[in-house]
């Protein structure tokens, strides 16, 4: 998967589970120490969070980082 795909992937993902949650992105970022900017930025695949970032969202989320992360592929 390349890093662009992998944008789509997580930002597709990440929408879904705060969707699922029922939370907003406000929450999400209050919750996890992530700006609602970067937040955002994510949803709408053109970015993808750093290690601490993800850790923190899976956190707050209340699911594992490879919940939050796992696409079967590595990104090349």
């Amino acid at each position: 998967m390349t890093q662009e795909e992998w944008k789509d992937v997580f930002g597709d993902n990440l929408a879904s589970i705060i969707k699922e949650k029922d939370m907003t992105q406000l929450r999400l970022a209050r919750d996890s120490g992530v700006s609602t900017a970067m937040i955002s930025e994510y949803i709408n695949k053109r970015s993808v969070p750093g290690l601490f970032a993800a850790i923190n969202m899976a956190y707050a989320l209340d699911m594992s980082i490879d919940e939050l992360v796992n696409f079967d592929e590595p990104i090349e």
